[in-house]
Parts: structure tokens; C-alpha cells; sequence
């Protein structure tokens, strides 16, 4: 049980910094921006040098099950022209995150456009340019300060190897960073309220994950997983809005809060000892079941939403994870089986608990992608 929890978190976190780091990365270019081209939409327009798909897409965070981006709302879709350039249009009468899909992977991600605006991009290879607005070069100045430059990124590794109190001095100094240059350039009173309230919610809610993931990581040292750290290590979460709809629409929140729901079942839920493989079955099931209520007592109904969209996410992953290792036949015929079961009940009481069509399409779609099908399990 202890491994497999152990391959659960390791999985959610990685999960979560894929998505961190994907989401700041762009570089400036030399390449002039087009022209605006209307007041109540966004338009990008470029060039994709090679690939095998056909068309451009924009995803935008319309619901809280888009808090998992991958399953995010397609918004607007534009094939390639002959010479591989594209023009992509949508509706976009405020402003708010885009997403630039093509091939079914996003090549931009945490594009703040308000309407009215464009975005131009080449892509060749693996290589994107990208340049926009006033608030897109905000966004990559600050991601290049404390994300993506090499040795920044390198530094942050480091950091996760000193004790409790000297990491949390290290995230504090850097979160005062962040906020000093959210708020040089925007202001509470600017006229770009919306932007800065999205970029104090990244900010917040990137250093509330990072104190997260900071215990997971020394459980996994320590291999005391359900009390990494002494509970004074947590009073930070007092000082953290942890239930924020507003927020959804950042990639910091989405982690912080599949974290945080970590947390909470590992503070309040109560664990009963099983014995045996069909125990085990119903430990995991039982488990999912707490989670569940705990998620519908804590939060919101928006929130409460989203947090379940990403545990269900979270699971899929786990499983796909399961079905495709070749390390250990035993661990797969222990735990595949009654993880497709829990996916299975789990997914159940998704339909049976909400009438937004829209929404069950979305799980849905990654649920029949990524869960294998009884058949395909190995013979138990």
C-alpha cells in the first residue's frame, strides 16, 4: 500500500510540475505583431514549419473541469494554409488564460489576451517564438525571472534538499520577489486590475504548492507518507484562501488544490486496515468514496468541481501508469484491477451526481482514452 501511494504522489507531482513548467515557457522573437482586428475577439496569428496536423486550436479555462487543460474547451479551430501559416479567430468579449493547441499538445499555455487582442507565433521543431501584448511580455519576463531560466530552475531543485525551515525562508523571499514585481508594474489601482489579480493568484498559489510539495518530497526520503512533517510545518495554509473559484483559471491553483485535497484526506480521513487482495479492492474503493466527500464538504460547488475533475484526473493517470509498466507483474495484478474499479465507480457517481453534458464530455473522452477495458487486463 505504502508503494503504491508512494507511485500515486510521484505521479501527481510530476503531473503538476509538467504543467508549471510547460506553461511558462515562450521566448521573445523579432517578429512584428499583426494588427488588431477586433474589439470583441482574440486572434493568433504564424507559421508551423513542420508537423503532421492540419489545424490550429485555442482552449480557454470556460468551466472548472478545465483546470486539467488537457480537456479544456476548444474555442475557435483554423486549418494550415498551403504554406503552413494560419489565422485563428475567437469570440473573446473580456479577457482571460488562452491556450494555442496543435496536434493535440499545447505549443503555448498561460497566455493572458484580453479582446481585441493578437499573438503571433513561429514554430519550428521544438523551437516557438512568440510575441504580444504588453501583458503576454509581462508574463514572460516574470516566468523567465523565476521559472525558466536555467540556472533558476536548477537553484529551485537544490533548494528541496534543506530543512523545513530554511526552504520555507527560501519560497517566503521569493514569494516577496514575485509580489515586488507583480506590483511595480501593476498596481492595485491600475487599470489592469484583472491581470494583476491573475498574476497575484499564480504567485500565491505557486508558493503554497511549492510548501506542499516540499513535505511530499521529504516523505518520500523519509518514507512517512501519511505524516511527512510535525503540523506546525502547515500553519502557512491559514494564510491561504484554499476554496477560490476566482482562481481557477491558473495552472498554480489547478496544483495547489489537487495538493491540498492530498492533505486534507491525509489529516482527516480515517484509515482502516484490510487484509488480503479483495480487501485491498475495497480499501481503494472506500478511499475514493472519502475523498469524494470530503472534496463536496470542504469546497464550493465550483471548486468542489474542479477538485474532483482533478482527482479523477489523477487517478486515470495512476492507472494508464499501472497498465503500461513492465516493472513488477505482481504490482500489476495487485492494484490494476481494482483501480479500474475505482475509475469505474468513480466515473459512476460523475454521471449520476451532474446533469453538465459539456463537463461529462470532457472526463469522458480521457476516461475512454486511458482506461483500459476488462479484457485488456492481465489474467488474475
Amino acid at each position: 500500500m505504502r508503494s503504491q501511494r508512494c507511485i500515486k504522489f510521484g505521479l501527481m507531482f510530476c503531473l503538476c510540475l509538467t504543467v508549471l513548467f510547460a506553461a511558462s515557457c515562450g521566448e521573445r522573437t523579432d517578429v512584428a505583431p499583426a494588427s488588431e482586428y477586433s474589439n470583441d475577439s482574440v486572434t493568433v496569428i504564424g507559421v508551423i514549419r513542420e508537423g503532421a496536423a492540419d489545424s490550429v486550436s485555442l482552449h480557454a479555462v470556460m468551466h472548472p473541469a478545465d483546470v486539467m487543460r488537457e480537456t479544456g474547451r476548444t474555442i475557435a479551430t483554423a486549418a494550415l494554409y498551403p504554406n503552413r501559416s494560419f489565422e485563428v479567430r475567437a469570440w473573446w468579449p473580456s479577457e482571460g488564460v488562452l491556450s494555442v493547441y496543435y496536434g493535440g499538445e499545447a505549443i503555448l499555455d498561460d497566455v493572458y489576451m484580453r479582446a481585441g487582442d493578437t499573438l503571433t507565433l513561429r514554430k519550428e521543431g521544438d523551437k516557438i517564438v512568440a510575441v504580444g501584448t504588453a501583458l503576454y511580455e509581462f508574463q514572460q519576463r516574470f516566468n523567465r525571472t523565476f521559472f525558466t531560466d536555467a540556472d533558476v530552475q536548477e537553484d529551485y531543485r537544490r533548494r528541496f534538499a534543506l530543512e523545513p525551515a530554511v526552504f520555507a525562508s527560501y519560497v517566503d523571499k521569493r514569494l516577496t520577489d514575485q509580489v515586488a514585481m507583480v506590483r511595480r508594474e501593476y498596481p492595485p489601482d491600475t487599470p489592469d486590475s484583472l491581470f494583476m489579480h491573475y498574476m497575484m493568484n499564480k504567485v500565491e498559489y505557486g508558493w503554497a504548492y511549492d510548501r506542499l510539495q516540499y513535505a511530499w518530497k521529504t516523505s518520500r526520503v523519509n518514507q512517512n507518507l501519511l505524516r511527512p512533517m510535525k503540523d506546525e510545518y502547515y500553519e502557512f495554509l491559514h494564510s491561504v484562501r484554499t476554496d477560490n473559484p476566482e482562481a481557477l483559471n491558473s495552472d498554480e491553483y489547478a496544483a495547489f488544490l489537487l495538493g491540498f485535497t492530498e492533505y486534507l484526506y491525509d489529516s482527516l480521513a480515517a484509515t482502516k486496515p484490510y487484509e488480503g487482495r479483495l480487501g485491498e479492492i475495497t480499501r481503494i474503493i472506500n478511499e475514493a468514496a472519502d475523498r469524494l466527500k470530503l472534496i463536496e464538504s470542504h469546497f464550493s460547488p465550483e471548486t468542489a468541481a474542479a477538485a474532483k475533475a482533478l482527482y479523477l484526473h489523477s487517478e486515470i493517470k495512476t492507472l494508464a501508469y499501472l497498465n503500461n509498466s513492465q516493472d513488477s507483474a505482481l504490482y500489476m495484478l495487485d492494484f490494476l484491477e481494482p483501480r479500474r474499479r475505482v475509475l469505474d465507480s468513480l466515473y459512476g457517481a460523475f454521471k449520476t451526481s451532474t446533469n453538465d453534458t459539456s463537463y461529462l464530455n470532457l472526463l469522458e473522452r480521457q476516461y475512454n482514452a486511458e482506461v483500459p477495458a476488462a479484457n485488456e487486463l492481465p489474467e488474475m
